[in-house]
């Protein structure tokens, strides 16, 4: 079954990488993988967070892909472009 893709800004603020973390293990849930939780969690938590340090906000994070292969995107700017 392929998702519809979800997504969520992330701000700079210091709570940054927490709101995505619970944003991506809620959207686990949600697609019924509460398998891969803990280890979404994970990367989006280091994803993040590279990403506060090397670019610019704002910062997207996406789940789509099939239930069967959920594919978690982090996307941003680079600073000065």
């Amino acid at each position: 079954m392929t998702l519809t893709r979800v997504s969520m800004h992330v701000g700079s603020g210091p709570r940054s990488v927490s709101i995505a973390r619970r944003w991506v293990i809620e959207a686990c849930s949600q697609i019924d993988r509460p398998d891969l939780a803990e280890c979404a969690a994970l990367g989006v938590s280091e994803l993040v967070t590279n990403a506060l340090l090397h670019a610019a906000p704002p910062i997207e994070v996406a789940i789509g892909g099939t239930q069967e292969h959920p594919r978690i995107e982090v996307e941003k700017r680079h600073r000065g472009a």
